[in-house]
């Protein structure tokens, strides 16, 4: 096991991914989720960062006659404060596993850990799970007005264009894309416009799917809510999504460790067995609730 183990240890003595294998892990994670392409970067250097965005953008005016007074801009700015919480994940294997794996065990278990990180990641920052985590979660502060229950309308497309309206109307414009679970794709296939024309459009080689124009991502880290529970299918400027990132990829892996198996203390080096330990640190706001919308009771 000591050609996945590093040596190298940040100021915490935590074990430190070396570069290029972070990379292609944290790529991983970025492949595996539904939310995190589409959410604004920040890159954080301490746990707890304010950070300062525009309110009201700046605007400039025109100078009526020579030497005349400018215009002072309405401009206004705020801070908000994000806060990294550790996402881990452990997996344990036996030995013998390793030894007789007709595949590479540890590339496979990074993947495998990249998957989990990415799938509790999305549901954090959707709402959907351990909703305590952070201050804001997409799904569940997402205002009434921007929520929109399937059949409201005469059809689906209309739906779907309320959604898209409910945060054009609030000025969001930009950076726009839909998210929903990929059972959902099976609702607007045959979804036309006035001159029979498709709505949807899968992906085709680099091009993303779309929506209305708009790229689309499909995610099984999306799970049915509500009652009856159905599918969501959420559309946002996720420019006002920020999801803070501080330092690395790190990683341990050890048979000198007691881990919880099913509830169950287990110690790693009785069993013959081992254990690989991936984490990261995130942080998540929502600078903007109002440029979120969704539209619920999508069936799968």
């Amino acid at each position: 096991m000591g050609n996945f183990y590093s040596g190298i240890t940040d100021a915490d003595g935590k074990y430190v991914v070396p570069e290029p294998l972070a990379k292609e892990i944290l790529g991983k994670i970025e492949i595996n989720s539904g939310a995190i392409p589409f959410l604004r970067k920040w890159p954080m250097s301490s746990k707890t960062e304010d950070i300062t965005l525009v309110d009201d953008e700046p605007e400039a005016s025109v100078v009526s006659t020579e030497g005349g007074t400018k215009s002072t801009s309405k401009g206004t700015f705020s801070q908000i404060t994000l806060t990294t919480k550790e996402v881990a994940v452990i997996i344990p294997f036996t030995d013998e596993w390793a030894e007789n794996a007709q595949i590479t065990a540890l590339s496979f278990l990074r993947e495998e850990g990249a998957k989990a990180i990415a799938k509790k990641l999305d549901r954090i920052y959707l709402g959907y799970e351990d909703t305590g985590t952070f201050t804001e979660n997409i799904s569940g502060d997402i205002p009434a007005a921007h929520t929109i229950a399937k059949g409201t309308g005469t059809d689906l497309l209309e739906d779907l264009s309320d959604a898209l309206g409910a945060i054009e109307e609030d000025g969001f414009t930009e950076n726009i894309a839909w998210l929903t679970h990929p059972a959902v794709k099976k609702e607007f296939r045959n979804l036309r416009d006035d001159n029979g024309l498709p709505i949807f459009q899968p992906a085709n080689g680099a091009e993303p799917a779309t929506l209305f124009g708009y790229p689309i991502r499909f995610s099984r880290n999306m799970i049915k809510t509500g009652s009856p529970s159905d599918y969501e299918m959420v559309v946002g400027d996720w420019h006002y999504g920020i999801e803070g990132i501080r330092m690395g990829l790190r990683y341990d892996v050890t048979n000198q460790a007691t881990v919880t198996i099913g509830g169950t203390a287990t110690n790693l080096w009785e069993k013959n067995m081992s254990a690989v330990k991936l984490w990261i640190r995130r942080a998540f706001r929502l600078r903007d609730v109002n440029a979120f919308a969704k539209v619920t009771g999508m069936t799968g």
